[in-house]
């Protein structure tokens, strides 16, 4: 599993899978490093096995402890009958969709996928990364009062013609 993007709130990672057994031992590292913070499980149904149905009976069972799990395939009933058998599971349209529904929710969202998963990786990095705007400051109001009262103060210290000039700034 490599993490990709991580600040205060949200961690995204992506990981290979092609298996329930590994989904279920990455789902059991990541909970006993990050304890009970939410964890969001995007599984794409990609390998020849996974979007084949091979796995469908067991993928409930290893996402089992997962809050929240989201699994993609092209095959939209294999989807829907893998969320049928479990309440933390639910089958997406597309990522498209999902990231269009998507609340930034904290946690961490790990990618599971042996392709390109139509780059939600970057997608949701480019989501979070955006939601704050490089170009702004997050003050405080004590902050804000205090630059307010040295302005006032440094106004008060100036002659009319110069306050003028200063206000233009």
């Amino acid at each position: 599993m490599e993490l990709l993007f991580s600040n205060d709130e949200i961690h995204i990672y992506d990981d290979f899978a092609h298996h329930p057994t590994a989904i279920k031992k990455t789902l059991e590292g990541l909970r006993n490093r990050v304890g009970s913070d939410p964890d969001h499980w995007l599984l794409e149904m990609r390998s020849n096995t996974m979007s084949g149905g091979f796995h469908d009976k067991e993928i409930p069972s290893a996402v089992e402890k997962a809050d929240f799990v989201h699994i993609f395939s092209k095959n939209k009933s294999q989807a829907l009958g893998i969320a049928k058998k479990a309440k933390n599971i639910v089958a997406e349209e597309s990522v498209e969709s999902f990231l269009s529904k998507w609340k930034k929710t904290p946690g961490h969202y790990v990618c599971f996928s042996n392709g390109s998963f139509d780059e939600v990786h970057q997608k949701l990095i480019k989501l979070v990364d955006n939601k704050k705007n490089k170009n702004t400051y997050s003050l405080s109001l004590k902050q804000v009062e205090a630059i307010l009262e040295l302005r006032l103060q440094k106004l008060t210290a100036l002659g009319i013609n110069e306050i003028e000039v200063e206000l233009k700034k």
